[in-house]
């Protein structure tokens, strides 16, 4: 669970290295088989250069590159990809085509990225902080989490209670506040407590439109977008604390699964460990539905990139939910499909673990 009092650290800045690759595990695949090339220049003139200005995939402190030496810089890599993708099914286009959207109409938040509408993350927002709500009403407060030796429900919702006051200073304040509520005041019940802050803040969010400026701790994106999709996954991944303490399972949306495995792995992973990464260059590949992704631990970087890796010390795959609640802590290691060298998984889940605590 990650301590709110630490959200206001920004991250430092990642430098790229050629990691060294060991074995051909690849997700759904069997054996050793070689993954997808670069793909073929494309005849002059049949995919328009970047405007001036356009938006780079690369946001400051996430080292997003391509795999290939020889490929071209990102977006015009992603767009010779869209030239051999046109006869997939649409569902692998639809978070390259929300970005062209976001692109055209102007913003550059890193929440514009997620390939997700904005309103689904506000959306997801509000229901999943109601579900807490009325879990947790009429409820022993005592109950165990399933993920997290020693918290019970109670020390959940007022974890989020703090968190949904911190932000609601924030963006009131726009700067980080020195100072906000923690606990519930003296006589409060905590549910109550917990409940007012999160509509509070989603009634604040609501109130404006995803690419309006707003001060946050992530210096590639500096608007609301950022908060309703923060909220979003910050939410989501408490409810199910709470309500499978309880015996009580809901399913994850495999849209906003796969949002969240990519925050995780760019927002988080990417970039709150900063210089302190202790990697070994360990290659795990991802995959989940119809999207990839290559992790590089370096010793002092993470390399993250949407690319299914030539080589790797460990592949794994599963449905979009399995793999976001495992990346999450939240899910179990035997629900996904794992090839590959264990000692790379399981570095790789203790960095995650280090990243967002």
């Amino acid at each position: 669970m990650a301590d709110e009092s630490e959200v206001g650290d920004e991250p430092q800045e990642q430098r790229p290295e050629d990691a060294q690759r060991r074995s051909r595990h690849l997700p759904g695949g069997t054996g050793r088989r070689p993954g997808p090339a670069c793909p073929p220049a494309v005849a002059a003139g049949s995919i328009p250069p970047p405007a001036a200005g356009a938006l780079s995939l690369t946001a400051p402190g996430v080292n997003v590159r391509p795999l290939h030496s020889a490929c071209p810089p990102p977006v015009d890599c992603l767009r010779r990809w869209i030239v051999r993708w046109r006869a997939d099914p649409p569902e692998r286009l639809r978070w390259w085509d929300a970005h062209r959207t976001q692109r055209a109409m102007g913003s550059v938040g890193w929440g514009m990225l997620s390939g997700v509408d904005p309103a689904e993350l506000l959306t997801t927002f509000r229901s999943e902080g109601e579900r807490i709500a009325w879990t947790v009403a009429g409820r022993d407060l005592g109950a165990a989490v399933p993920y997290g030796p020693g918290l019970d429900t109670g020390a959940v919702i007022r974890h989020l209670g703090s968190v949904y006051q911190r932000i609601n200073g924030w963006v009131a304040a726009q700067h980080p506040p020195g100072q906000w509520a923690r606990t519930p005041p003296e006589g409060t019940d905590v549910r109550s407590w917990y409940a007012a802050g999160m509509r509070t803040l989603y009634d604040e969010l609501a109130a404006h439109q995803p690419d309006e400026p707003c001060d946050t701790w992530f210096p590639g994106d500096r608007s609301y977008g950022f908060w309703w999709r923060r909220m979003a996954h910050e939410t989501t991944i408490h409810r199910m604390d709470v309500t499978e303490a309880y015996g009580l399972r809901y399913p994850v949306g495999e849209a906003m699964a796969v949002d969240g495995i990519e925050e995780v792995l760019t927002l988080w992973l990417g970039t709150r460990l900063g210089t302190d990464v202790r990697g070994s260059d360990q290659v795990v590949a991802i995959e989940a539905g119809t999207r990839v992704w290559r992790v590089t631990l370096q010793q002092s970087a993470v390399d993250v990139a949407a690319e299914i890796p030539w080589e790797c010390d460990a592949a794994m795959s599963g449905p979009p939910e399995d793999v976001y609640r495992w990346l999450w802590g939240r899910g179990a290691l035997d629900a996904l499909r794992v090839t590959g060298d264990m000692a790379a998984v399981t570095a790789l889940r203790e960095s995650l673990a280090r990243a967002t605590q």
